[in-house]
């Protein structure tokens, strides 16, 4: 699989989510080369192992290199606004980046709050 360092660009260039990005990328790669082994064992048959190692994709986006004029600025809070969410917690008003996904019948939420460590006893909850 060839990939042009043009499109990764903009994820690669948060040098605070580096980690994350990594991930997000892995995850993505993973998903593809699963879904690649499942279209060969229907056309083909036998059994398709995968494997995928963050540190190798790490190494892999790094050797990408940079492309000249691509640079993103940070977003400022009014950019982000409609992105977040205000909840309380156990901390104060904790303000979070929204859930992507969006559902009619279940939309997703935290039915349970962030809270300091020894707010609840060591139990699962009901």
């Amino acid at each position: 699989m060839v990939v042009s360092p043009a499109y990764l660009q903009p994820l690669i260039s948060d040098h605070r989510g580096n980690m994350i990005v990594g991930v997000t990328i892995l995850m993505l790669l993973l998903a593809f080369v699963t879904m690649s082994a499942l279209k060969l064992r229907a056309q083909q048959g036998g059994s398709w192992h995968v494997r995928c190692s963050l540190a190798q994709t790490g190494y892999w986006l790094r050797q990408l290199g940079r492309i000249d004029g691509m640079k993103c600025r940070d977003p400022r809070s009014g950019d982000v606004r409609d992105l977040l969410e205000e909840t309380p917690s156990g901390f104060g008003q904790l303000t979070a980046v929204r859930h992507v996904a969006t559902m009619s019948e279940t939309p997703p939420r935290w039915t349970r709050p962030s809270v300091p460590l020894g707010t609840h006893p060591p139990a699962w909850p009901n």
